[in-house]
């Protein structure tokens, strides 16, 4: 079985991994190869999700690929830490 490794179209960087047979259109399932960088559809239980492709390979493969763009995510200066500043003031001096 064929893995893709995703990362979720939102504010903050989520990845995962998920089996090939999740895409929707099946025209994209028999070409993974063509899928790095593209936004696909995937089903997810119920629900369906826009997401970029990362990779594709083996489960093995794309875990390690998975943990590596979050790695790098988490050491990146361009996602947001927090979505307003929060002024403190020192206590006043009697």
């Amino acid at each position: 079985m064929k893995f893709l490794a995703v990362e979720f179209n939102s504010e903050l960087k989520e990845f995962a991994v998920i089996a090939l047979d999740k895409v929707l259109d099946g025209n994209l399932r028999s070409n993974e190869g063509k899928l790095v960088n593209k936004s696909i559809n995937v089903q997810w239980g119920k629900t369906s999700y826009k997401v970029k492709v990362r990779g594709f390979g083996t489960k093995k493969e794309m875990d390690s690929l998975c943990d590596k763009l979050a790695d790098d995510a988490a050491n990146s200066d361009e996602i947001p830490c927090c979505s307003k500043a929060i002024e403190i003031s020192a206590p006043p001096i009697l």
